[in-house]
């Protein structure tokens, strides 16, 4: 299937500060929807030749809950925060706020 594209990070800062940008002229924050999501394993994410076999339930207020930790405690960052921004940013989206 190929490999990825390439992101260069700072790119992707700036799109993402614009897209908050637009989503926040309709307001300083948003009530989401729905908590809880489907999540596939992360082996079984991008093997398009095979239906997923296993999943999981996610909960968009624990992914918030684990990102406003680590606005709290620097320290406390990891680089799977980096999934749960993409849990809440992916709700955000969804819901088509802006």
């Amino acid at each position: 299937m190929g490999e990825g594209p390439e992101i260069p990070l700072a790119r992707l800062r700036e799109v993402t500060e614009l897209l908050l940008a637009h989503a926040e002229r309709d307001g300083g924050s948003v009530t989401l929807d729905h908590d809880l999501f489907w999540e596939l394993l992360p082996e079984q994410r991008h093997e398009l030749g095979h239906a997923p076999t296993e999943h999981t339930v996610g909960r968009l207020s624990e992914s918030w809950a684990h990102l406003t930790e680590m606005a709290d405690d620097p320290d406390r960052v990891v680089g799977y925060g980096l999934v749960w921004l993409a849990d809440v940013l992916r709700a955000l989206g969804h819901q088509q706020i802006g």
